[in-house]
């Protein structure tokens, strides 16, 4: 569950004083097109993207303020919190909702994060940015317990993660567009067998929390990286940002607290990916206020890129509309977002598939993601 992986902790939306040029008529026409192309395509990978019944909902942004990115100097740190909650009970069978959800099922995911990040800059080309994230999240399902609503909750650190950036083109000379690509790691530092004491039927018992809300996945992975902006026009942006963890290790030690095809199974330590693209507008430039509009995939693959698939999770892919606020003031950026659910699809796990039938999976109707920074 939070990659956050933030490029706002690498980035600053400033009131810089870089020289801005207007785009002729013909070149807007085409990079509109283009952005307006790439989010049309976000939305249609219903076949070919892939994520799980509670989405990981990491936060990353590309921070865009009225005179676009302002890069961090040599030597400069920037430290960042990010925030983001998230609440699912609506049921999903494969891409279709499942209104009997509620009453077979029932379960009602919170989940809140916060994450720590300092950035440091080597030059105005090459960061590093370390990531420690704080979770909380909570399940209330009646058919894991007696019959009745219980709530059970796992908190703590979740995993550490440490990745070096570089921008592809030098910044000095490209203040209108660039590429940034990043590499590192994350570290099984979150607890991935977090216990409660569930209310069987026989008395309570004290078992593994629902993968959903699990602080750790227990594995070492790899992160990639990748973001990249462009001016359209005066005041007008585009952006891409995404990121994709591979995970090598397959299961964990932690366990289903709920027979799956009657036998007991061990958690899957599965790959995870998010990937935004957007427009960024200066709406008040004189304030430091930017608005945006985007869409955004959060996803979890059936089938891992590296190392074996079996372990059980709960594969599939929602689909956001995200608009968000950036607001700069010197060295301070804020940002919100909220993104909003406009498709979902609960794909079909390893055991799904051997048995030819569809698991379920609760998706959020919307979330809230938010982001202060600060540069030094």
């Amino acid at each position: 569950m939070s990659i956050h992986h933030a490029l706002a902790g690498r980035l600053v939306a400033g009131a810089g004083k870089a020289r801005q040029s207007i785009a002729r008529p013909q070149t807007l026409g085409r990079n509109v097109a283009l952005v307006l192309a790439i989010i049309s395509c976000l939305c249609n990978f219903t076949t070919r993207l892939h994520a799980q019944g509670c989405m990981p909902a990491r936060f990353m942004a590309l921070s865009l303020g009225p005179d676009g990115i302002t890069y961090l100097e040599a030597g400069q740190w920037q430290l960042a919190v990010n925030f983001r909650y998230l609440y699912a009970d609506q049921g999903y069978l494969g891409s279709n909702r499942w209104p009997a959800y509620a009453t077979l099922v029932g379960n009602r995911i919170t989940v809140v994060s916060t994450d720590v990040q300092a950035t440091y800059a080597f030059s105005a080309r090459f960061s590093t940015t370390l990531t420690v994230p704080f979770v909380y999240g909570q399940t209330s399902n009646p058919a894991e317990h007696d019959g009745t609503r219980h709530v059970v909750n796992a908190y703590g650190i979740g995993d550490i993660r440490l990745v070096c950036n570089g921008w592809l083109l030098d910044p000095k000379t490209n203040l209108n567009g660039n590429i940034s690509l990043g590499i590192g790691i994350k570290a099984p530092t979150g607890n991935e067998a977090a216990t409660a004491t569930y209310h069987k039927p026989g008395g309570p018992q004290v078992l593994p929390v629902d993968i959903s809300i699990q602080p750790g996945d227990g594995g070492w992975g790899v992160v990639l990286e990748l973001s990249a902006f462009r001016k359209l026009a005066n005041r007008l942006y585009g952006y891409a940002n995404g990121f994709y963890l591979i995970n090598p290790r397959e299961q964990n030690k932690a366990f289903t607290h709920r027979p799956i095809l009657g036998q007991i199974r061990h958690l899957s330590v599965p790959d995870q990916y998010l990937f935004r693209t957007g427009i960024s507008w200066a709406a008040l430039p004189a304030q430091g206020l930017s608005l945006t509009l985007g869409a955004r995939i959060d996803g979890i693959p059936p089938r891992d890129f590296i190392g074996g698939s079996e372990g059980f999770r709960r594969p599939g892919y929602v689909i956001y509309a995200e608009p968000g606020v950036t607001w700069t003031n010197g060295r301070n950026t804020f940002n919100l977002f909220v993104p909003i659910r406009m498709a979902a699809n609960r794909l079909r796990n390893i055991y799904d598939d051997r048995a030819n039938t569809d698991g379920g999976g609760a998706f959020a109707d919307y979330l809230i993601v938010t982001s202060f920074s600060r540069k030094f």
